[in-house]
């Protein structure tokens, strides 16, 4: 039977492919290559890391309950905390948000950072989603996915958000469309989408 197997003369009924399994995880990490010193360069870096892991979330239709941020300064001491939510958190404006309260409690600009980590888990697919009466996620849902299309279409960086203009940050850090070599048009480089 074995030598039947390893000469390919097994007559098993050859089985049609597993979907994928989902992903337990979605994050990037980064090493900066300045210290960051200030809640704004903080906020940047984080926010950059948002757009860069919902869009990771947004391309797998999955939304995730838990916002994990990590960091290192510049002496490679490093820390972690982790937050669930509720409902699922699918938006950038709301993953930044979860992000930045968690930098709020871990770091208090006593000593400058080199690396940012931003996680979610707990993910589930986006097929439905409770809507509390209270969140804004609605406006910003449809200009969420304007922005995903023009992105997949032109190149990760044809659209940004206007408070990464004059910066050191890169307005999305980590893997994102396959990190496909972008050629971006030169009518979609000054395509610039701001809201806060």
């Amino acid at each position: 039977m074995h030598w039947h197997y390893a000469h390919g003369r097994a007559n098993n009924i050859v089985g049609g492919f597993k979907a994928r399994d989902m992903p337990q995880s979605i994050g990037n990490s980064s090493v900066i290559s300045f210290d960051v010193t200030t809640r704004q360069e903080a906020s940047l870096i984080v926010l950059a890391l948002a757009e860069s892991v919902s869009m990771r979330m947004r391309e797998k239709q999955l939304s995730g309950n838990v916002i994990s941020l990590s960091f290192r300064d510049i002496n490679f001491e490093g820390r972690q905390h982790q937050r669930r939510y509720p409902q699922a958190l699918t938006t950038v404006n709301e993953i930044h948000r979860g992000a930045l309260q968690l930098l709020d409690e871990l770091w208090h600009e006593e000593i400058p950072l080199r690396q940012f980590g931003l996680r979610m888990s707990m993910l589930e697919q986006r097929t439905t989603y409770q809507y509390s009466l209270l969140a804004e996620i609605d406006k910003f849902e449809s200009a969420e996915e304007a922005v995903f299309k023009l992105r997949k279409r032109y190149g990760k960086n044809s659209v940004f958000r206007a408070s990464f203009l004059g910066s050191r940050v890169k307005p999305m850090i980590g893997h994102s469309f396959h990190d496909e070599e972008e050629t971006i048009p030169v009518f979609a480089q000054s395509l610039v989408v701001s809201h806060r």
